[in-house]
């Protein structure tokens, strides 16, 4: 039996994670889909129930939880019923999380892990900044795919969707009829780093 598959999308705030899986889902909605996480904390101006987060009073059945992380006093984490087999789902998630998630399903789902770095911080927030630097890190053999996000959103958008989808396939092993244009060099599978 197939297992499950999972992309854990890892990175600092501000380095184009959340843009990165909208765009996966919303360009290749055959192939991809978006796992929204639960949470405790409160909804946030400008957030919508059920985009961003589910947003919950507390943590629920712990039987069906996915990953789970706690930052601050808040808690995240992500359901396993919630996983579409057939897809390549897509989780925005933290180091903790990951390692979570590695822990109790790595032999039940095909887990893989993109890392998206960004240098140019210069347009974040000093309180982003500084949760960044509280989080747990990657190793090297973590990532599967290292993208490097150093244009415009509008550079991220064209790439996202004309040449990054059989990348990520690829680490899938999934025979897609598409390919990656080979000019591209800010995208990079476990085999080329």
């Amino acid at each position: 039996m197939e297992r499950k598959k999972v992309l854990c999308i890892i990175g600092s705030s501000g380095s184009g994670k959340t843009t990165i899986e909208r765009l996966l889902e919303q360009t290749f909605p055959l192939h991809f889909k978006r796992l929204v996480s639960y949470t405790t904390r409160p909804m946030r101006e400008g957030e919508t129930q059920g985009v961003e987060h589910q947003f919950v009073k507390c943590l629920e059945n712990t039987d069906d939880q996915l990953a789970y992380t706690k930052y601050g006093d808040y808690e995240y984490w992500a359901k396993t019923s919630d996983i579409v087999p057939g897809k390549v789902n897509t989780y925005v998630i933290d180091v903790e999380g990951f390692r979570f998630l590695q822990r109790y399903f790595a032999d039940k789902l095909e887990i893989r892990v993109m890392y998206v770095k960004r240098s140019k911080r210069d347009d974040i927030d000093e309180d982003r900044k500084e949760r960044d630097r509280d989080r747990l890190a990657l190793t090297p053999d973590d990532i599967d795919i290292l993208f490097r996000n150093e244009g415009s959103i509008s550079d991220l958008i064209a790439n996202v969707r004309n040449n990054f989808f059989g990348y990520i396939m690829s680490v899938f092993n999934e025979n897609t009829g598409l390919s990656m244009d080979p000019r591209t060099r800010n995208v990079k599978s476990k085999r080329e780093q």
